[in-house]
């Protein structure tokens, strides 16, 4: 950008004093350390722009020959990371300085003029599915089962670690809303309403079966779906994770900014194309993606009562695996 702004100044200092300078209409004289070059307006911004061209190219091949280095490598990076520090820093101080509603608009207008992702930064939201969430269940020989859904939610990509314990902080905190009349809204000592949700089911007072998925917004959805599956409708637990999902989008996302779109229902084209026009009739905005779209990844494992026989289940969605010994 600097090296823009000189070459524009040149041209208007050139264009402006040439004439005068050269004697000639139309011409500019440029003398430097008892060098001296005349041409014309036109030719000279060909000769810039070349200039101009020609260092871009030259910029561009040194950062990619340093990227290949450790060194320069770590350069890229640690001045990256700052760039995305001082954005962190800059929103949590229009969190300290203002009030929620003003704190809003600030975000807003950023979010506006910066773009999405500088703006992610600035409310501790970057990051997304690369940097997210897994699931993980077991169980033993003596009944006991865990089901947990660990969550880094970008917090590989920011990297703030807590003093040397090796705990990562993540930035879930852009979950909170800035609406005071919002029960989610960021307050001292109050942690937001967030997506993981993990299950552990009973039955007749005992563990039935673990449960649960990476996915944001639509985990609590697909949850209720495979259980239903299970429950319900009878399937097998490999039936239940493969049957074709759906997932609705009518309300407002978790994450900020907390987009919204309206009466939108994402379908998977194995679901017939009956329903979906039957959905769409009642005003239902559909959306058909692929055969195995709504891509959660379960991996539950359900507890027969009356065998004790262990039977799990792999969801093809995601790279997703059950294993037995």
């Amino acid at each position: 950008m600097k090296w823009l702004i000189a070459l524009v100044v040149l041209l208007i200092v050139g264009a402006i004093l040439g004439p005068t300078a050269s004697g000639n209409a139309g011409y500019v004289l440029i003398q430097f350390a008892g060098w001296s070059i005349e041409a014309t307006v036109v030719g000279l911004i060909v000769v810039l722009i070349a200039i101009a061209l020609i260092t871009t190219v030259v910029v561009s091949i040194l950062r990619r020959l340093l990227n290949k280095t450790q060194k320069g490598a770590a350069w890229f990076s640690n001045r990256s990371d700052r760039k995305a520090k001082q954005l962190y820093e800059e929103g949590i101080r229009l969190l300290l300085d203002d009030s929620p509603e003003d704190a809003s608009l600030k975000f807003s207008a950023a979010y506006k003029k910066r773009g999405a992702q500088e703006t992610a930064a600035m409310a501790g939201a970057a990051g997304g599915d690369e940097d997210g969430t897994t699931y993980l269940s077991t169980v033993d020989s003596q009944g006991n089962l865990v089901s947990v859904t660990p969550s880094s939610f970008a917090g590989l990509a920011q990297g703030m670690i807590l003093g040397d314990t090796g705990i990562l902080i993540n930035t879930r905190g852009c979950y909170f809303w800035l609406d005071p009349d919002n029960p989610n809204c960021i307050a001292p000592h109050k942690r937001p309403r967030t997506t993981p949700c993990t299950f552990i089911v009973l039955k007749n007072g005992k563990p039935f079966m673990s449960l649960g998925t990476p996915g944001g917004d639509s985990q609590a959805q697909c949850d209720l779906q495979v259980l239903s599956n299970i429950v319900d409708f009878g399937l097998n637990v490999q039936e239940a994770v493969e049957a074709p999902r759906f997932c609705g989008y009518s309300f407002p996302l978790s994450p900020w900014p907390h987009k919204e779109a309206p009466n939108r229902l994402v379908l998977e084209e194995r679901i017939s194309s009956s329903v979906a026009d039957a959905l769409r009739d009642d005003g239902h905005d559909v959306e058909i993606t692929g055969p195995w779209g709504v891509s959660n990844g379960f991996a539950p494992i359900l507890m027969d009562p009356d065998t004790g026989v262990y039977h799990g289940g792999a969801d093809p969605r995601k790279e997703s695996v059950m294993l037995g010994w």
